[in-house]
């Protein structure tokens, strides 16, 4: 689990741990805890939101990334990219 959590946490965006933990209503150190699968956010009571929240955020910014390559093949096709 360290390895996808490594792989979510590189697709956030900067201040992530502010962003989720207001999100969720918890603080800062739950989400750090969480995110790096520290033995004391084993059982909290905010693991499933906070890694809920973190997922949507990563994939709401792999969706964005998606549509700015896919606009930029188009442009290219039409010939409209700088050279």
């Amino acid at each position: 689990m360290e390895n996808q959590l490594e792989i979510i946490k590189s697709n956030l965006p900067y201040g992530y741990e502010g962003i989720i933990a207001e999100k969720v209503g918890c603080s800062k150190g739950t989400v750090h805890n969480i995110l790096n699968n520290k033995p004391v956010s084993a059982r909290s009571a905010y693991k499933a939101k906070v890694l809920s929240v973190a997922t949507q955020m990563a994939n709401e910014g792999l969706k964005v990334l998606n549509d700015v390559s896919t606009t930029a093949k188009a442009l290219e096709s039409y010939g409209n990219a700088p050279k």
